[in-house]
Formats: C-alpha cells, structure tokens, sequence
C-alpha cells in the first residue's frame, strides 16, 4: 500500500474516507492506508453517435 498517490494524465484519482466529507479529485496526493481508500478514474474521450430526427416548424400549428 503506498502512500503517496500519482495518476497518470488521463486520470483523476478519487479519494475518501477520514479527514475527507465527501469525496476528492485530485491528480496527485497523499493517502492514509488504513483510514482512506483511493480510486483512479480514467477520464479518456469517447465517441458517442446520436441518429436525430426533428420536424420542421411548418408541420406544427401554432395558435
């Protein structure tokens, strides 16, 4: 178990447990052993394709 805690460039280390409310992201940091737990989030793009389908304002009849 280290104590010291580095995450690479494209991820956010996620830290909680004592001394911490609710959860930290940081980059680089110091944890505890036994009191606190630290997660690495990997933070890489991805690609998302969206099929839309929209009307035109024509077809609607406003009143």
């Amino acid at each position: 178990m280290n104590m010291c805690h580095v995450a690479g460039p494209n991820e956010y280390l996620a830290i909680t447990g004592l001394g911490i409310k609710d959860m930290k992201l940081c980059k680089k940091a110091y944890v505890l052993p036994l009191f606190q737990k630290c997660t690495h989030i990997y933070i890489s793009p991805v690609i998302c394709a969206f099929r839309v389908e929209a009307k035109s304002v024509e077809i609607y009849h406003l009143l």
